[in-house]
């Protein structure tokens, strides 16, 4: 992208995707946090958000540094790049961790969507052992955790589930999520 994704807008002047990223999980947790390298420049309006710092190499470090960190059994994990999280959506894979006993990753026709799930504190074990065997496929360490799936292809589920799992990767990524942020979002 040129530029650290977390700190990317989708207009001029608005929140940086990672500042909308912990407005959106403050809204659900009160166990907020940012994973990171100690050298990262966290924009100014999220200074007093804690940083855990992630020592590792991978995304899947991340999730495990994140699970050491959580003050709460079950644990939301998002990447910073999701500018449309729904809130509602986040709390309702939280209520079905919590009743089930078990994480959700939301999936749809493009699979597992491991950074956009709630995974349960007491896989870490599992995934570090997993990592430290240089196991680091987010999608396998799902299935390791037993992260139950949450259909969002289902057709009861709206288009704003559908979004909360978009992403920004690309440079087109990003003029989508802009065009469609134009739209009211």
């Amino acid at each position: 992208m040129g530029e650290p994704k977390a700190l990317l807008r989708l207009a001029e002047g608005s929140s940086t995707l990672v500042e909308r990223t912990v407005a959106m999980l403050r809204s659900v947790s009160d166990d907020v946090f940012l994973v990171g390298a100690a050298d990262w420049q966290i924009p100014r309006p999220l200074r007093a958000c804690p940083l855990v710092i992630d020592t590792g190499t991978s995304a899947a470090d991340g999730v495990v540094t994140a699970l050491d960190s959580a003050g709460h059994r079950f644990c939301v994990v998002v990447a910073c790049d999701m500018p449309f999280l729904d809130a509602a959506l986040l709390r309702e894979m939280g209520e079905l961790a919590v009743r089930t006993g078990r994480g959700v990753i939301a999936t749809d026709l493009r699979g597992g969507h491991p950074l956009h799930a709630v995974w349960d504190r007491e896989s870490a074990p599992g995934i570090r052992a997993a990592i430290e065997r240089n196991e680091r496929s987010l999608g396998a360490l799902a299935r390791l955790g037993d992260l139950a799936p949450l259909d969002l292809d289902d057709p009861g589920r709206s288009d704003t589930d559908r979004w909360s799992v978009f992403n920004v990767n690309t440079p087109d990524d990003l003029a989508l999520a802009r065009a469609h942020a134009g739209n009211g979002w």
